[in-house]
């Protein structure tokens, strides 16, 4: 059984058009002095992480220097507009979501009370800059598939989402997430969807699992179902965790991507 673990539309790691040299100059100011670190032999680290490095114990941004430091670059960007430089919607959206998971992170219960003034600091300033990159509509709807973009991987699921191909989306009994501890985990702020292939073909997976729900249903059925299903999934059975990132729009409405 092979396992696929994707990020659909979240391709700052591995898009080469992310490189400094190509990134605008106010964007690139802002993320080194918001996300990049630099440890005790003078290497920086943390600018090319898909998930921010912050956590509940962490004090980085609300201490100096480092505080000041963000707070002014913050006023630099608010100040010359940066967000009008930054001509491609993908990196619109792709640095507001940055923002706003660091915008939740200041949001989290903590017990410096000495530092509130410096939370405050920074959830008065990121909201606007958060604000100012918001897409409309069309943008949204245009923004770049990741699996279809070059250098994807030629073995990649390009027809991932397709809604007549072979991958199905699983979700459960009720019609909920089939992941809502990772949306939670990662403040809703991504959609995790949970998709399967079976060798046979959608029609197969689809009564598959249909006949699978039923006898699950039904609790007498027990001794039937364990027979009928003795094997977990068909032989060659593929599973795909796809990651789907939501932006919030220029009503301050959240969006998938």
């Amino acid at each position: 059984m092979r396992v696929w673990a994707l990020c659909l539309c979240q391709f700052l790691v591995a898009s080469a058009a992310c490189s400094a040299g190509q990134m605008p100059k106010a964007e690139q100011a802002l993320r080194e002095a918001l996300f990049t670190r630099t440890d005790r032999d003078g290497r920086t680290y943390g600018g090319e992480q898909l998930d921010l490095l912050f956590w509940n114990n962490t004090r980085y941004l609300i201490t100096e220097p480092s505080h000041m430091l963000a707070v002014a670059a913050l006023d630099r960007f608010i100040a010359a507009h940066g967000e009008k430089t930054m001509r491609e919607p993908w990196r619109r959206a792709l640095l507001q979501r940055d923002l706003w998971q660091l915008f939740d992170w200041t949001c989290k219960p903590h017990v410096d009370a000495p530092l509130e003034a410096q939370w405050g600091d920074l959830q008065a300033r990121l909201a606007i800059v958060i604000r100012r990159l918001a897409l409309d509509d069309g943008q949204i709807a245009a923004l770049p598939h990741n699996l279809d973009l070059p250098g994807a991987g030629a073995d990649l699921p390009r027809n991932l989402l397709d809604a007549r191909g072979d991958w199905l989306l699983v979700g459960s009994a009720m019609g909920s997430s089939a992941t809502p501890i990772h949306q939670k985990d990662f403040g809703f702020r991504s959609v995790f969807l949970v998709l399967v292939k079976f060798p046979a073909g959608r029609a197969h997976a689809e009564e598959w699992l249909r006949e699978l729900q039923r006898l699950s249903i039904d609790a007498t059925r027990s001794a039937e179902r364990a027979s009928r299903f003795g094997a977990p999934f068909p032989a060659g059975t593929t599973w795909a965790l796809a990651r789907l990132m939501m932006t919030i729009d220029q009503r301050g409405e959240i969006q998938p991507t």
